[in-house]
Parts: structure tokens; C-alpha cells; sequence
């Protein structure tokens, strides 16, 4: 399979958390439910934007998550379950292309184990 088909069936999930300790327990809760591969924690993020009509600057912290259009979903509710804002930043892309190797490695990841 070409890495550009490959690609097809890779999802790069992004959100944004108040504090890394955040990220990292959430990113670790997803990983150990086979819901991401990988969950990449990048701290010292500013976000600007309007909320209740004023303009807010806070620092934020992004977690980048790899996972599966098959997993995508439940993915992303429980990020909304486990999310501490009321309108947390849910964002998926779809991989135009990904290295063959590294999408076989996200594959068996989330896949779900044994009766699970």
C-alpha cells in the first residue's frame, strides 16, 4: 500500500489543555485505552481569542494525538469527558500521506485488545 493510501486511515487529533500535567495524564489515559498511538505534549502555547464577548490571552498547553479514522470518534468523546473546559478545542485531520511503517505502528496501537 502506497503511504498516500495509507495516509487515508490516519488521523492527527489536536486540543488544547490549561497546564501540561493535564495533557500528559490525558494523553496517558488515551494511549492506555488503545484510543491514540502517541500523544505529543508541546507546553508554552498562547492562545488569543474572544470568550463571552472579551479577548482573552492565556497559556496553554497542546496535545497532539495520533490515532485511526476507526478510533477518531470515540477519541474525541473522551476528550470532551475528560476535558476541563466546557468548549474544549477538538480539532481531527485526515493524513494526505504518512511513512508506511509509522501507520502500521499507529494500526496495531489502537487497536483494541482481547475482549476490550
Amino acid at each position: 500500500m502506497s503511504q498516500k493510501n495509507v495516509g487515508r486511515m490516519i488521523r492527527l487529533v489536536l486540543t488544547t489543555f490549561p497546564s501540561s500535567v493535564q495533557a500528559r495524564q490525558t494523553a496517558r489515559q488515551l494511549v492506555q485505552a488503545r484510543l491514540a498511538a502517541c500523544g505529543t505534549v508541546l507546553p508554552g502555547a498562547i492562545s488569543i481569542y474572544t470568550w463571552n464577548g472579551n479577548l482573552e490571552e492565556n497559556r496553554e498547553c497542546l496535545l497532539l494525538l495520533k490515532t485511526t479514522t476507526d478510533c477518531v470518534e470515540r477519541l474525541q468523546v473522551e476528550i470532551q469527558r475528560m476535558h476541563p473546559y466546557n468548549v474544549p478545542e477538538i480539532l481531527s485531520f485526515k493524513a494526505d500521506s504518512c511513512f508506511a511503517a509509522y501507520a502500521v505502528w499507529i494500526r496495531q496501537s489502537c487497536t483494541q485488545s482481547e475482549g476490550g
